[in-house]
């Protein structure tokens, strides 16, 4: 059932999309800021939420408590949208807050995360919300792209075992849509300039690369919010003709 027939939106209501997560989620909030400024389609219908805590994670949450913070989310913002993005601060083993402790590389610590996964994104789609789960992108050091990749599987199964429509995994923005991908500094901007869009820890982006990284993200909100009941174009121009 598409989401305007369940909560009464209409196809041009606005759209208000929250960013939730760590470092990564902030980085593509700013990119997402400055692209909706320069679209007028989207500049007037969609607001965006900054509710991304850098340095946050799933795995210790006496630190900041995620899946507790969904329902704050959802309760101060009210958002059609959640964008998500989390992992990169999860490279250590479980406490929960009973002080139950699920180690790192255990078949008991990939259970809980998965867990935790999904009860965040329970959370967060209370109202009939949407979620989209952001995979993280390809990173430089080794051991830090093999444990993203672990995640994006988890990420990516946690949300196939819920069996929601208004839940997605979105596969990682990739420097090379084509063929293997691989870690590289530069790349092309918006304009199609060569320019640096990686960050030198080989884990963000640069301000360049936000933006690229926001268009793609933005190409998938529009087809996920107009499969859902809110009708929603990105770029703009294809609005203009249709």
């Amino acid at each position: 059932m598409p989401l305007a027939a369940s909560s009464g939106w209409c196809a041009k209501d606005d759209v208000r999309i929250a960013f939730v997560g760590d470092s990564l989620s902030d980085g593509m909030w700013g990119g997402a800021t400055r692209l909706v400024s320069q679209e007028a389609c989207l500049g007037q219908r969609v607001k965006l939420g900054r509710f991304a805590e850098n340095g946050t994670g799933l795995t210790r949450p006496a630190k900041y408590d995620w899946v507790a913070e969904g329902k704050t989310v959802v309760a101060k913002f009210k958002p059609n949208l959640s964008i998500v993005s989390l992992g990169l601060n999860d490279r250590q083993s479980i406490v929960d807050n009973s002080r139950a402790r699920f180690d790192l590389g255990t078949p008991g610590w990939r259970t809980r995360y998965l867990e935790l996964s999904q009860a965040l994104v329970r959370n967060l789609e209370a109202a009939d919300a949407g979620v989209l789960w952001i995979g993280l992108p390809i990173l430089r050091d080794k051991p830090a792209q093999d444990d993203a990749a672990e995640k994006n599987a988890i990420f990516a199964d946690a949300i196939r075992q819920m069996g929601d429509p208004k839940v997605r995994f979105v596969e990682p923005w990739r420097q090379n849509p084509t063929g293997p991908d691989a870690f590289q500094p530069y790349g092309h901007d918006l304009r199609g300039a060569e320019v640096q869009i990686r960050a030198t820890d080989g884990i963000h982006f640069t301000a360049a690369g936000y933006d690229v990284l926001a268009a793609h993200l933005f190409r998938q909100v529009a087809g996920f919010m107009t499969e859902r009941g809110l009708e929603m174009s990105y770029p703009c121009q294809q609005q203009a003709q249709r």
